[in-house]
């Protein structure tokens, strides 16, 4: 099973940095290594630092990309409300979890409230701050050490 966490939000939302800010990526990366809690295991993961929907890339796209990589973990950024053609974060979330992934926990920033039925926390004020700050609360809510 892949488990997936997104960080969701709308433009400006510093939801990229965030993910660099967590991860260390600057690209895309589909096999990089990512310490988890409890104790810190590193794992293999998909790393999706630019917004799904910015990218044109669609949920059963992604899903076949992260499946061909061989991976079970994955960070994504997705667009909170629908972007040129592509769904709202809601529609992919369901995507993923049709496909058999389990969603942890996921960020929502800009916001102040999170996805109905996922667990995870929101971030409100996010594009006023730093994003190494944003980082540490999301790492400190998902146990991403």
């Amino acid at each position: 099973m892949v488990d997936v966490w997104p960080v969701i939000g709308d433009a400006h939302t510093h939801k990229t940095t965030t993910i660099r800010a967590l991860t260390g990526v600057r690209g895309i990366e589909r096999q990089w290594l990512v310490a988890y809690a409890p104790g810190g295991q590193t794992a293999a993961t998909y790393v999706q630092p630019g917004g799904l929907q910015e990218a044109s890339i669609d949920a059963n796209t992604f899903i076949a990309d992260v499946i061909a990589s061989g991976v079970n973990h994955v960070i994504v950024a997705l667009r909170y409300d629908p972007w040129r053609g592509y769904p709202n974060a809601a529609a992919y979330l369901t995507a993923f979890v049709g496909a058999g992934w389990n969603v942890p926990a996921h960020a929502v920033l800009g916001r102040p409230v999170i996805m109905a039925g996922y667990a995870g926390i929101a971030v409100p004020n996010a594009a006023a701050l730093p994003s190494n700050e944003v980082a540490r609360q999301v790492r400190a809510n998902w146990g991403i050490a």
